[in-house]
């Protein structure tokens, strides 16, 4: 998430997507790729419909949070999740550990990657500024 100066995010929830992308790393399911790599892939994937608006887009701009809330616990059942499990992720969402791990990346990323770009990923020792095309994430992660 990117802090505003005058507090909040730049993007509304930012913040709140990151904190359930920590959690489930709390209620791993063991799978390839990880949950939190699927949800990724999820928003940050091209609609079907080039027409449409991406959903990434939609988070950003059009939805409000209990949209988004409603949209991540339908694709954790997609992935896998069961009803008790998404509980327990909603729960670590909001937890002191997801926060203070956030603010430890928020560390990692503005003061020794240096982030200018968003995203960036590191894969394979290698520097990804912008978003990374689905057939590279999914070449790192087989």
């Amino acid at each position: 998430p990117i802090p505003k100066p005058e507090g909040g995010y730049k993007f509304p929830h930012s913040y709140f997507i990151a904190s359930y992308l920590e959690a489930v790393k709390h209620v791993p399911l063991g799978s390839n790729p990880p949950a939190d790599w699927q949800l990724l892939e999820r928003i940050f994937a091209d609609p079907a419909d080039p027409s449409t608006i991406d959903i990434q887009t939609q988070i950003n701009i059009g939805l409000l949070r209990a949209d988004v809330e409603a949209l991540l616990r339908a694709w954790l059942a997609a992935i896998g999740y069961t009803p008790a499990q998404i509980r327990q992720i909603e729960t670590a969402a909001t937890s002191e550990e997801v926060r203070l791990s956030l603010e430890a990346q928020k560390v990692i990323v503005e003061d020794r990657i240096r982030t200018i770009k968003i995203p960036t990923l590191l894969i394979d020792g290698r520097r990804h500024d912008r978003v990374v095309d689905v057939e590279t994430l999914r070449g790192h992660l087989e």
